[in-house]
């Protein structure tokens, strides 16, 4: 989807551009280029994470389950993954 959006906003500039023979229309297509360009590659990046099943997102969620288990019985449920029961004070609504 993202490639064919890429595509059809260049497509539109391209298109526009030609019809009316307007040398403005071609220039914003030029000036936008390099954001484009960077967006696609920001696409490509994203497809070798999805393609080798890294994770997406920052890794905040484990760091801080992690830091709640801190002194807690751990167990081991495969090599990556691991449980504890933490216990939880619930305050008063």
């Amino acid at each position: 989807m993202a490639l064919n959006f890429i595509y059809k906003v260049v497509r539109h500039y391209y298109i526009q551009g030609k019809k009316t023979l307007s040398l403005y229309v071609i220039m914003q297509l030029q000036m936008i280029l390099p954001m484009v360009m960077k967006e696609a590659e920001a696409y490509s990046s994203a497809l070798k994470a999805f393609a080798y099943g890294q994770p997406i997102g920052d890794g905040a969620g484990p760091l801080v389950a992690g830091k709640l288990m801190h002194g807690y019985e751990i167990r081991k449920v495969t090599q990556r993954l691991r449980y504890g029961n933490v216990p939880i004070e619930v305050a008063p609504a």
